[in-house]
């Protein structure tokens, strides 16, 4: 009998070694064709607890949270908080949403307030002040309430979005 090391293994079957992982991880049906890099950030960052201005797994916030996974998922470095990528991102509507897509709310008085990537199967991964980074449904009422838009790179993954001033 042969045994095969992972790498080894056709990219059939890790795949679906890899959907199987994040499901569990993620408590979440991950789709036949996903971005691994990006779910994979998501479930390394599963659990942090949220602080403001935070940018480590001792705590970090939704801005912070988007920023990290886009610079290991895409390669791409977002500047600035919520409100500045709401800005940078091209407009799309809920029904056109594709995995590593930005969904925005305004959580508070002050316009856009809050971030999170749009992983499919109308989940989002966010960081939250009540439970840290975690996946939550789009229809959760509290966020339904408050959504504000979704956005996309303007030119796809490769493209900076620096805050222009």
């Amino acid at each position: 009998m042969t045994f095969r090391s992972p790498a080894q293994e056709p990219d059939s079957f890790i795949r679906q070694q890899q959907r199987g992982y994040l499901a569990q991880a993620l408590s979440l049906p991950v789709p036949e064709y996903f971005h691994a890099g990006l779910y994979l950030a998501v479930a390394d960052w599963l659990g942090v607890p949220y602080r403001y201005a935070g940018t480590t797994i001792r705590g970090i916030d939704c801005s912070a949270f988007v920023r990290k996974v886009f610079s290991y998922a895409y390669g791409i470095d977002l500047d600035g908080n919520s409100r500045n990528m709401f800005q940078a991102t091209r407009r799309i509507h809920l029904k056109q949403l594709q995995q590593g897509d930005l969904v925005f709310f305004k959580t508070n008085r002050r316009g856009i307030s809050h971030v999170g990537i749009y992983l499919g199967n109308n989940k989002f991964a966010h960081s939250s002040r009540s439970r840290g980074v975690t996946v939550t449904d789009l229809d959760s009422p509290w966020f339904l309430k408050r959504y504000a838009g979704a956005g996309r790179l303007p030119d796809g993954p490769g493209r900076s979005l620096a805050a222009s001033d």
